[in-house]
């Protein structure tokens, strides 16, 4: 539970930079996330992938990120924005 913490908090820490950066990575699945071990039992997440990331001004299109990790007003085609990625998260 401790080691599920971590990476959580540091998957969090990654979207914070991010959206703070303007962008939506629009894609989160667990295939876009890497673990890096720098130490023996010392492991740091990559968020990784950002080829359908979008900057939050940009034009966005109606269907983003992969299928099973969609948010709600992506399928219903509503405007979408940062939130999409913590859907993705959930």
């Amino acid at each position: 539970a401790a080691r599920v913490q971590v990476l959580t908090r540091q998957l969090l820490a990654a979207l914070a930079f991010v959206h703070g950066a303007g962008l939506v990575h629009t894609d989160l699945k667990p295939e876009n996330l890497l673990l890096a071990t720098s130490a023996p039992g010392c492991e740091q997440l990559r968020l990784i992938d950002f080829g359908s990331a979008t900057f939050e001004h940009a034009h966005h299109t109606s269907v983003v990120g992969t299928r099973h990790y969609r948010a709600p007003e992506v399928i219903l085609g509503h405007a979408w924005s940062y939130p999409v990625d913590m859907w993705s998260v959930g």
